[in-house]
């Protein structure tokens, strides 16, 4: 029994990956997709904006925790060279997880524009004159859709680029050691890269939620 569950499993396997070197090679050869491929398409770009929007989430959660810890130790009178060890280590991982999000919307970017250009490509094998112009005139409706919630992603991702600035700026004036007497200070800026965070989840979400259902199949 076990000998066939591992045979089937190995079965399984080779179909998918048959299935995914199928369709790699139609793309390497240019030849067009059938509805399978299109949807499966639509699915893949679902689930990378839904990575996407776990990963912003991840990423303000994260923020907001050094923000409360450097907070609490600010408070309570903890040595500024130990906040400053602290925040150092951990915004170092804060940049990273910055880079990650930049490099989710890419892999969406590409993925996206591979959809439209099967969009363009059927359109353009539309015989009808009329109905070629009626089924242009939606893909535009659709890239415009998909363009302007993208925007906002990107604008959500340059405000948390000017977050990481500003938590770049506390890193130097920590390690100095020039804030010792201004701890009011030091809270309001953390205060302020929380607020930050909080802005590129909004925006993202937003992005996400509004752009899955314009890849979902009917």
């Amino acid at each position: 029994m076990k000998k066939i569950n591992i045979a089937l499993s190995l079965f399984l396997i080779i179909l998918v990956c048959q299935s995914c070197w199928l369709r790699a090679a139609k793309e390497a050869l240019g030849i067009a997709r059938d509805v399978k491929d299109l949807i499966a398409l639509g699915t893949e770009i679902v689930e990378i904006m839904n990575e996407f929007s776990e990963q912003s989430n991840e990423f303000v959660t994260n923020v907001n925790e050094i923000q409360t810890t450097a907070v609490t130790g600010f408070n309570e009178g903890k040595p500024t060279n130990d906040i400053a060890i602290f925040w150092e280590g951990e915004w170092k991982g804060i940049h990273s997880k910055y880079d990650d999000l930049r490099t989710s919307l890419n892999a969406i970017d590409v993925k996206t524009n591979s959809y439209f250009e099967e969009l363009t490509k059927n359109n353009l094998s539309i015989s009808d004159s009329t109905l070629r112009k009626t089924d242009a005139e939606q893909n535009l409706q659709l890239r415009e859709k998909y363009n302007i919630e993208r925007q906002k992603a990107i604008e959500g991702l340059d405000k948390a680029q000017e977050m990481l600035k500003k938590g770049d700026d506390l890193n130097y004036v920590l390690r100095n050691q020039v804030l010792r007497s201004a701890v009011e200070q030091n809270i309001q800026v953390i205060n302020e890269i929380a607020l930050q965070a909080k802005g590129l989840t909004e925006s993202i979400q937003s992005f996400t939620t509004n752009c899955k259902p314009l890849f979902q199949t009917n």
